[in-house]
């Protein structure tokens, strides 16, 4: 199948329906499927329908597997596959998102005759996986119609075999049309409370400024199983006054409502959504210049501060100089804002259409962006 007809029945999967990059790609883009006119369906394996963190319109269907068929089932692999196939019977067109789920989904539709794409949202080249699932993962991309990926980066990280049928699209941002406020002094940072998202690195930078006499304080929202670990590193560098681990966002975006200073201190990443959309949002952004994506998303000392990864003092560096400098602050502000339109809904979300129903075209930001030096 190479083409689908407009109004066609399209199925998204995931693993879960919490607070994660990959459910906001696929909520949004149901909203803008739904509002053309087809069929859309959300599959999931975790999570209850009724509650899922990122709202979609009531045409909408939401099911998930552990509400069908329970949390005993839902561990099983095999079990999984099964109800995959059930539930995508009778679908046009199925896209699915991360490593685990693509290899599933591409078991559970063979034969089936549907359309299907297939996305990695994440570094698969550092991110820890079961062998099986990292042997698999190349077959499942290049087995399906479209392989979309978030960074030239990860596009050119394929096997060969895999890469042809890969296109790149980044993720999307809702860009406010009112002119956001300059940017305080305020430090915000976003993301699972895991190794992956470097908060032991912002802490410690948190720590190494207040040595050198700037107390900053900084608000961490998210979830996850290092929270216990980044409370205790904070009181042992006796900095646990200026660290609120203030767990999830209690609305989705409700952290961009007042710009000040964001931090990404990321090891890896596949596509920083919140760096995005903290620049969307007119704050000053800095990030460590890691593989996947800050490097394609702006350009050091234009539209943010890109640092080494895992470097303490360089973040603390720029920390006390953005929070130092208002100046500094509302000029990157602003050049973020701006950039951050080369990932405005309209044509991000219209580039997923056309991969849908097989319709070439291009696809991406509006040009590349050099690597910084």
């Amino acid at each position: 199948m190479t083409r689908v007809h407009e109004g066609a029945r399209i199925a998204l999967v995931q693993a879960g329906l919490g607070a994660g990059g990959t459910e906001k790609v696929l909520a949004r883009l149901a909203r803008h499927l739904d509002g053309q006119g087809y069929r859309v369906t959300i599959l999931a394996i975790w999570g209850m329908p009724d509650a899922a963190y990122y709202p979609v319109p009531e045409s909408v269907e939401i099911r998930t597997m552990v509400a069908e068929k329970g949390a005993r089932a839902a561990l099983r692999t095999f079990a999984r596959i099964r109800w995959l196939r059930a539930a995508l019977r009778g679908q046009e067109v199925v896209l699915s998102c991360l490593t685990k789920i693509n290899v599933q989904v591409a078991l559970a539709t063979a034969g089936l005759g549907l359309r299907r794409i297939a996305s990695e949202r994440n570094n698969f080249l550092v991110q820890r996986m079961n062998p099986i699932w990292r042997y698999a993962m190349p077959m499942a991309l290049a087995t399906a119609d479209r392989a979309v990926m978030q960074t030239e980066a990860a596009r050119a990280a394929l096997p060969a075999f895999a890469r042809g049928r890969a296109v790149v699209i980044p993720n999307a941002v809702e860009v406010p049309e009112r002119q956001p406020d300059l940017p305080g002094p305020a430090i915000v940072a976003v993301g699972r409370l895991a190794e992956q998202k470097g908060f032991d690195t912002l802490i410690g930078a948190v720590s190494e400024a207040a040595k050198r006499g700037s107390d900053m304080h900084v608000t961490i929202y998210g979830a996850g199983e290092d929270r216990e670990a980044l409370f205790a590193l904070s009181e042992r560098l006796g900095v646990a006054r200026l660290i609120d681990l203030a767990g999830p966002s209690p609305t989705p975006h409700a952290w961009t409502r007042a710009p000040g200073i964001f931090v990404l201190s990321s090891r890896f990443e596949g596509f920083p959504n919140v760096l995005v959309e903290a620049m969307a949002a007119g704050f000053a952004v800095i990030a460590t210049d890691c593989d996947w994506g800050p490097r394609e998303i702006l350009r050091h000392g234009r539209e943010g501060v890109l640092i080494p990864v895992g470097d303490i003092d360089a973040l603390a560096d720029a920390l006390i100089r953005l929070h130092d400098d208002a100046d500094l602050r509302e000029r990157l502000g602003r050049a973020a804002r701006l950039r951050a339109t080369a990932f405005a809904e309209e044509r991000i979300l219209s580039a997923w259409e056309r991969v849908i129903l097989g319709v070439p075209g291009s696809l991406g930001p509006a040009e590349p962006r050099p690597t910084p030096g």
